[in-house]
């Protein structure tokens, strides 16, 4: 049996990590870790794991043609200048209704992807992404890739950002399928999953595999029997987040 301690720096990293007012990014981001391009776009680029798993998704979905990936990661002065861009073009209560502020944006952590209908004019503030047939067989391949639609109507009183179907998140799976068979967003995400420890961990099974899925804290041990293995993420909100594969 192995023990993995959880350090303090845990906290703050990986893909379940909380990205808003409340909770900003504890560190600027170089443009340099993110060096996987998406597929047919070098300009855009993502956190790897995400990066990778987009790739995928794109190659598998072969719709590339009717939508294309406008925006991913952004340095705080992008933001910055996307912000401020939008403040002029449509005035306070647009901007902040649809555009995050420097350090709490997820573009920032190479965690999100913006998407838009192929055009030769794309608006670079709020991409055109219609709900379209297309749309919705997009949206029901992106869970099994580990991504989420981040902004819903639904949520927009939780998330604090109007509806945006354009803008999706990656968590990773299997937390992308089990927060669409919930229907909850990533703030409520880590809400429910802090009822589960490692003594009593929330138990799925995924393709003939056993996960195991539970909150801890920084100092604790947790303990990996042979032939486990665990992946961590911190939450930005004061815990991590343990995916056991066995």
């Amino acid at each position: 049996m192995n023990a993995l301690k959880i350090k303090e720096n845990f906290l703050t990293e990986g893909s379940l990590i909380l990205i808003n007012r409340r909770y900003p990014l504890k560190r600027n981001m170089s443009q340099e870790i993110f060096l996987p391009p998406i597929l047919d776009f070098p300009e855009i680029r993502m956190e790897p794991r995400a990066a990778s798993c987009l790739n995928q998704l794109l190659a598998a979905w072969n719709g590339s043609e009717e939508i294309i990936p406008v925006s991913g990661f952004r340095t705080a002065e992008e933001q910055t200048a996307l912000r401020n861009l939008a403040l002029k073009e449509h005035g306070r209560e647009y901007t902040d209704r649809y555009v995050a502020l420097p350090g709490c944006s997820e573009h920032e952590a190479g965690l999100a992807i913006d998407l838009a209908e192929k055009s030769s004019r794309i608006d670079p503030i709020c991409p055109r992404f219609r709900e379209t047939d297309s749309f919705s067989l997009f949206c029901r391949m992106a869970g099994r890739y580990g991504f989420i639609r981040r902004y819903t109507e639904e949520k927009k009183h939780i998330t604090g950002i109007d509806a945006e179907p354009r803008h999706f998140r990656y968590v990773g799976y299997p937390h992308s399928d089990l927060m669409n068979s919930l229907n909850l967003c990533l703030e409520e995400y880590i809400v429910y999953l802090r009822r589960f420890t490692q003594k009593k961990p929330l138990i799925l099974l995924r393709g003939g595999r056993k996960i195991c899925i539970f909150c801890a804290e920084a100092g604790q041990n947790i303990c990996l029997k042979s032939g486990e293995v665990a992946e961590i993420s911190g939450t930005n909100a004061g815990e991590c987040v343990i995916t056991v594969w066995s």
